[in-house]
């Protein structure tokens, strides 16, 4: 399991997934997970063609934070796609998947 600073200090970069199947899950971005068996397994599931980087992260959950887990977040979301689709060249939102509609979601904010 690499360190992701090592890898940011080789790069200069964060790892962002462009995974063809993003749109189905969170839209494009880092994925956490919270333990390293779910890691591995998300490894086996991508054939081992994914990168696991172990990453300690530490948040204020007072803050704003998009949390699907939290049925009122979920709730606010689907009210902003909602009036956001009522606009004429937004109406594609009305069909998109869950990952491409948090993707217009972050790019809006």
């Amino acid at each position: 399991m690499k360190a992701v600073w090592k890898v940011f200090l080789k790069h200069k970069e964060l790892r962002i997934s462009h995974h063809k199947d993003d749109s189905e899950w969170g839209g494009t971005g880092m994925y956490f997970l919270d333990n390293e068996g779910n890691a591995e397994y998300w490894k086996k599931q991508k054939d081992g063609k994914a990168d696991i980087f172990r990453c300690y992260v530490k948040f204020d959950a007072r803050n704003d934070l998009l949390d699907l887990t939290d049925l009122n977040v979920e709730k606010r979301l689907d009210q902003f796609i909602r009036l956001a689709s009522k606009e004429p060249k937004l109406q594609y939102l009305k069909k998109a998947s869950i990952g491409d509609k948090i993707d217009f979601f972050c790019r809006s904010l």
